[in-house]
Parts: C-alpha cells; sequence; structure tokens
C-alpha cells in the first residue's frame, strides 16, 4: 500500500498510514475514487459526450447511489442490472447482479441487453469498456454534494422521469438548505469521521479525509474535519495520529460491523485514548445505518445525523 500524506505537524512518529483498500470499502469508493466533474455520458462507437437522445428503457445501475436514484425517481421498474452492493430499497434484492468496483461481470451485463448503463465517475474504465460492447454509458459525479443533486436530475432525464427527478433534487437541496441555515451561526467543531473501525482497539482507523462529500457535509452541518490535508480520500490513522488530530466530536460509521456488536464495546475501545477531547467528554456517537456511506438521494438525512451530532442544540431550528 502506499503511504498516506501525513497531518500537518506531525513528526516521524505519527501513525498516518495509508489509504483504504478498495475490498474494505466498496460501497464508498464505488463513488469517490474517481475525480468529480460536471456529468458527461460515452456513447459507444462515436465516444460523444451527451446525454441519451430518448429514455432507457433497460438500465444498468453500476452503484448503490445510482440504484437508490434510480428508484427514488420512480425508474426501478428499468433497472435490469446492479452491482453486488444495491440493497436499498428492497425491491432491488431481486435485480440480477453484475458484479462490483473491482470485478465488473461486463458478460453479464451484455447478456441483460441493456440500452444505458448509469455509473459514478469512478467508473470510467468500466464506461469505456462498455462503450466498445455498443452499450452507452451515463456518468455522473457523486463526489460533491452537487453533483449528487445534480446527478438525480441527469438520470431522471436519461430514465423519462425528469418531472419526478427535480422534484427530488429540489427536495433534497431544500433539506440540505435548512441544516445550512440551522448551524450557520454556530461554533465549528472539529470532528472526526471513522468508517467500519475494527474493533478491539484503536489502530489503523479509517477516517474521512479533505476530497470527497463528507467533508463539505461535516462543514454544512457545523462542523470542521480535524483532517486537514488534500488527500487521500480516506486516511489511516493510529493512536498517536488521533491524539495529534484531538477532534472533539468522533462519529463511527458501523454499518459493516459484525452482527450483535454493542455499542458499549465500541466506546470501551476509546477509553485508551482519555487524551482526546471527544473521548473524555463522552462525545463519541455510534451511526449503524447503511445509507451514511452511499452518496445518493439521502445525504440530506446523512447531514441531519451530522448536525445532531455535532449541535444537538440546534434540532429545534430544523423544521
Amino acid at each position: 500500500m502506499v503511504p498516506c500524506p501525513g497531518v500537518p505537524g506531525q513528526g516521524p512518529g505519527a501513525l498516518v498510514k495509508r489509504s483504504v483498500s478498495l475490498i474494505a470499502f466498496a460501497v464508498l469508493m464505488f463513488a469517490l475514487c474517481g475525480a468529480g466533474g460536471a456529468l458527461l455520458a460515452a456513447r459507444a462507437g462515436a465516444g460523444a459526450r451527451v446525454e441519451p437522445a430518448r429514455p432507457a428503457l433497460r438500465i444498468v445501475s453500476l452503484a448503490p447511489s445510482v440504484t437508490e436514484i434510480l428508484f427514488a425517481v420512480g425508474a426501478g421498474g428499468r433497472v435490469v442490472g446492479a452491482t453486488d452492493y444495491c440493497t436499498h430499497p428492497p425491491e432491488a434484492a431481486s435485480i440480477p447482479r453484475v458484479g462490483g468496483l473491482i470485478d465488473p461481470n461486463f458478460e453479464a451485463m451484455l447478456d441483460l441487453a441493456p440500452d444505458l448503463a448509469v455509473m459514478p465517475a469512478s467508473h470510467a474504465d468500466s464506461a469505456r469498456v462498455l462503450a466498445s460492447l455498443g452499450i452507452p454509458a451515463l456518468v455522473v459525479d457523486h463526489a460533491s454534494i452537487g453533483g449528487i443533486a445534480d446527478s438525480i436530475e441527469a438520470i431522471g432525464r436519461a430514465a423519462g422521469a425528469p418531472s419526478a427527478a427535480a422534484r427530488v433534487a429540489a427536495e433534497l437541496r431544500g433539506r440540505l438548505d435548512r441544516v445550512e441555515r440551522a448551524a450557520r451561526d454556530l461554533p465549528r467543531v472539529r470532528a472526526m469521521l471513522c468508517i467500519d473501525r475494527p474493533a478491539g482497539g484503536i489502530a489503523d482507523v479509517c477516517i474521512a479525509g479533505r476530497d470527497g462529500f463528507y467533508d463539505p457535509l461535516l462543514a454544512l452541518a457545523g462542523g470542521r474535519n480535524v483532517y486537514e490535508a488534500a488527500t487521500p480520500l480516506f486516511p489511516l490513522v493510529g493512536a498517536e495520529g488521533i491524539v495529534r488530530l484531538d477532534p472533539e466530536v468522533i462519529i463511527e460509521f458501523r454499518a459493516g460491523a459484525p452482527a450483535g456488536e454493542s455499542d458499549a464495546a465500541v466506546l470501551a475501545d476509546w477509553q485508551s485514548l482519555r487524551a482526546v477531547s471527544a473521548a473524555r467528554t463522552g462525545r463519541i456517537h455510534i451511526v449503524r445505518d447503511a445509507f451514511m456511506v452511499i452518496p445518493g438521494p439521502r445525504i440530506a438525512a446523512i447531514a441531519e445525523r451530522l448536525l445532531a451530532a455535532l449541535h444537538p442544540e440546534a434540532q429545534e431550528r430544523l423544521p
């Protein structure tokens, strides 16, 4: 693994170690590995970058976030293939599987005879392969808040549901605006987001870096990411590194934790780091909802959860 850049000001003994593997955090990497940017569509043959000329009837989704959007805009019935990680809404469970980020099954996709594949920018390589097979690909930005909202409208247009998509996008933007207004005049709380930390101790903790949708969501909800280096996307930090970062609030995403894991066991691991403000004051929050790692139409719910953890006093400001 390539070593991660250290936290600014850290000495050679720091335990900021490396970026997280694709396997351990495949769902997040679906949306965040690639660069952000404008929406684009790669068409087979000519390679033109335009949205489909007519609504697609048979769609393959190459990310959980895309699958959620298609169902949210009422186009779930057009989805004929989805990734191994597409589990929401429950109706998605019956859709044929086409592999994942690191093992896409192009043969399975071809057998489904889709007229469109939709994917985040992290799948640019897949888009080129699909183009060579005659399958158009719509590539969207799921690495930024604005890109996610815009992608709802683009996917809705491609799936023949522009009006429904406009309503979903407007509702999302409205909820995000309300979170931003609720936190606008509150102090910025130094926060650290941990993603599926291995239980039993504080070592090689995967945290959210600056490059991705978590950093602006934290800012929107009245927080400030304690990890200030531009890269990597998901650095791994050790106990010494966390002490140096000294977050006031720690939010643990535990959707991938073993069944039956107790909150008490998770919190007990932090007792060895009483030098960290969040551990000393008990401001460690555990969130087990899977949507917290999917940059789709439920990102407003992520922002609301972050606001509740960072500024519980602001909850009364939300309508």
